[in-house]
């Protein structure tokens, strides 16, 4: 249910169906063996040293080795329990979305910006993805991206500093000389390489 919530920006039929059957699953559980955070107190043995009252243990029901399983806390969270009571309510999700799709941003405010978040959308260096950030020109994005991104004369393509100042660095500086020599352009990527 989270997951699909996550994926999309408006409610599906699928989330329709999923929440039903959560709310379906639920109240089947809670009929035959009440709420999910119940548990019984008894004396743990001990006192209080300030009260001299008995101090008492939780003791929660076996629930199938449940408890020993990492979502645990997940399914726990499915109910917002008072533990005076014993009373158990249903949490957000039975009725409503909870979590929010990852909204893509639509601006960025500085050449760095716009490169993460070109990174994280794409896993590479989109030029035009990046100047629609920064709301310029292709060739202007280019040129404000300066030593951040590379030229790369081996694949033709734009990578990242980070990405192109390492690595086979030897290889890439042997490359980048033979293409400066037809193009003064890569000098920079020279002396990049050679620091």
């Amino acid at each position: 249910m989270l997951e699909e919530e996550a994926a999309f920006v408006e409610d599906t039929d699928r989330m329709s169906v999923l929440r039903a059957d959560l709310n379906r699953l639920y109240d089947a559980y809670h009929a035959r063996y009440g709420p999910l955070n119940r548990f019984t107190s008894r004396p743990s043995g001990r006192t209080d040293p300030e009260t001299g009252e008995p101090k008492m243990s939780r003791i929660r029901p076996p629930q199938g080795g449940f408890r020993l399983d990492p979502y645990t806390p997940v399914v726990y969270a499915l109910e917002q329990f008072d533990s005076a009571q014993q009373i158990a309510t249903k949490a957000t999700i039975f009725h409503q979305r909870v979590v929010a799709p990852r909204t893509p941003p639509t601006s960025a405010a500085s050449p760095a910006d716009a490169l993460a978040i070109c990174l994280d959308q794409h896993a590479e260096v989109v030029l035009p993805e990046i100047a629609r950030l920064l709301g310029c020109p292709d060739d202007q994005a280019r040129e404000q991206l300066g030593t951040l991104v590379y030229d790369d004369p081996a694949s033709g393509r734009l990578v990242a500093a980070a990405e192109y100042l390492s690595g086979q660095v030897r290889e890439k500086l042997e490359r980048a000389e033979a293409a400066s020599a037809d193009d003064p352009a890569f000098e920079i990527n020279v002396q990049a390489l050679r620091g």
